[in-house]
């Protein structure tokens, strides 16, 4: 209990600091610097129409089409793509007010101190092994985090179905779904010597342990193999669809700060980055990469008995670096205002001022859903990789301590005297290779959904 204690403290410490800093933290992020587009006034529309009287005179009964009598002018989309833009820094107000900030904020402040919690404990644990024996509470604060983050992107997801304007993104989200059971499926079904998974040697465990409990003498068969893979493929398709979005818009924001030449360097360099650790962790999970080239017993990488703590220290520095390039990427959003009514030189016709009103403020108001929608996907392989993390250093033994003269059935310890000791080792194991398969999961899916994005947005934007 002295040991739980101290971790009592750190958590109520970091509670404390979670609500005094919760508003400051998520200002400095959404306000490092950006700058959002103000839509044309009327007299830039006037300025507009005065320069746009070179072309061929028109009948009087037509000059309706310029102005409505409610206010609405109508001008040519060549001209459109003319307005000069002017823009100013975001201030507080006009960050408070936008949709999805609030979630936000909370889950950028929760996954911080949820972290903290974690490297403070795993300090502590490394100063006092036997706290290693108890309950690790930063493993509540990332449950937490993650029924939360799944909660907000399931909201995100509701509104493909539900809304009748966003066609094409529910086709996307089917498609994607398709593919996630096709590839869930496959690793699945791969050998134990090609992934560093250990599925079918943990559905042997498992088997063999249920057969001690329940003193029978069968075997598991294939069909049991088939049905516990089916569940881990709908967990995994269930999830990893989630992050088929958030992926596809990293992508693009990806191509557009490649493209921009105001972009610093680091900047771009730190986009390589976080492509380049996301594909170290996926292939630290290959079971040859291990062993031929990581761990190799003549000239290793990496020693065997740090190969999880290095595994871990990728994730999270990758998630460093995205949450680092988070501000670049909302102002690469913010900077698509200008280029979006650039591209209405290149089309035919009119268009009116409460359309181009709406077109540049959406690209404003759409900024909490991009940075939430960003963070949710950083924040969900981080605390799948903590919890991972945790499982591994636990105790494969829980001690459960009752009173003398306790029947003990088949599958426990059996102790003559004094109190017994219940082995559920084997549920242990089974939360962790769950935790490994998501962990390993949701970065495959997360990074190829990625280069498929970054494909499709340098195609489409020639």
């Amino acid at each position: 209990m002295a040991l739980l204690g101290t971790q009592l403290v750190v958590s109520l410490v970091c509670v404390t600091f979670l609500t005094k800093l919760s508003p400051i933290i998520g200002h400095l992020i959404l306000r490092s610097g950006l700058h959002r587009y103000l839509p044309p006034t009327d007299d830039t529309y006037r300025q507009l129409l005065a320069t746009g009287t070179k072309r061929p005179k028109r009948k009087p009964a037509d000059k309706s089409r310029d102005s409505r009598g409610d206010g609405v002018v109508n001008v040519s989309k060549s001209l459109a793509g003319e307005i000069q833009l002017k823009s100013h820094r975001l201030k507080i107000l006009e960050v408070l007010v936008l949709p999805h900030y609030s979630e936000f904020q909370f889950i950028l402040d929760f996954s911080l101190f949820s972290t903290a919690v974690f490297f403070i404990t795993e300090i502590y644990c490394l100063y006092s092994p036997p706290a290693r024996q108890g309950i690790n509470l930063s493993a509540i604060w990332s449950l937490v985090a993650l029924f939360i983050i799944l909660k907000n992107l399931s909201s995100f997801s509701k509104l493909y179905f539900t809304s009748d304007s966003l066609v094409g993104e529910r086709s996307t989200f089917l498609m994607a779904m398709c593919f996630n059971v096709l590839f869930s499926m496959a690793i699945v079904a791969l050998p134990d010597r090609y992934l560093n998974l250990n599925l079918r040697q943990l559905y042997v465990n498992l088997t063999n342990s249920s057969n001690n409990i329940t003193q029978s003498n069968t075997t598991g068969t294939t069909n049991s193999y088939v049905c516990f893979g089916l569940t881990l493929t709908v967990i995994s398709t269930a999830i990893g669809s989630l992050l088929t979005f958030p992926a596809f818009r990293f992508a693009k924001l990806f191509i557009d700060s490649l493209r921009n030449p105001t972009c610093p360097n680091i900047y771009k360099f730190s986009f390589y980055m976080a492509t380049v650790l996301d594909s170290v962790y996926v292939g630290m999970w290959v079971q040859s990469f291990r062993e031929h080239i990581l761990c190799h017993p003549d000239t290793p990488v990496i020693p065997c008995n740090n190969y999880q703590t290095v595994h871990i220290s990728v994730q999270m520095l990758s998630s460093l670096v995205k949450l680092f390039l988070l501000p670049t990427c909302l102002q690469c959003h913010l900077d698509t205002a200008p280029r979006k009514l650039e591209a209405l030189q290149r089309e035919t016709g009119r268009v009116s001022s409460t359309a181009i009103t709406d077109m540049i403020r959406n690209v404003y108001l759409s900024l909490g859903m991009i940075s939430s929608q960003i963070l949710y996907s950083v924040a969900l392989s981080l605390h799948i990789a903590i919890l991972y993390s945790v499982s591994e250093s636990s105790s494969e033994v829980v001690r459960i301590y009752a009173f003398n003269n306790v029947a003990v059935t088949s599958g426990f310890r059996d102790v003559s005297d004094g109190p017994f000791v219940l082995d559920i080792g084997w549920e242990i194991s089974l939360l962790r290779h769950v935790l490994m398969y998501l962990a390993f999961y949701l970065s495959f899916i997360h990074e190829f959904m990625l280069f498929v994005g970054m494909f499709f947005h340098a195609y489409m934007s020639r």
